[in-house]
């Protein structure tokens, strides 16, 4: 079922995105600023999805593995 209601989330991203249970990886090569600036991009809009869904990020890095 989770995968069902986070399937969309590629749509609101440039990069590629690893999925696995329920972890969400984002990446993109960076080799210019323009590339920067569509990572950034991504990365809000990966934020603003979540806040739409009521599904926050953890962002806690002390968990990060």
């Amino acid at each position: 079922m989770f995968i069902i209601y986070i399937n969309d989330i590629d749509d609101c991203v440039v990069g590629k995105i690893l999925k696995f249970a329920d972890d969400i990886k984002i990446y993109h090569t960076v080799y210019s600023d323009e590339e920067v600036s569509v990572l950034q991009s991504d990365l809000r809009n990966l934020v603003q999805w979540s806040k739409d869904w009521q599904m926050l990020f953890n962002a806690d890095i002390s968990n990060a593995k």
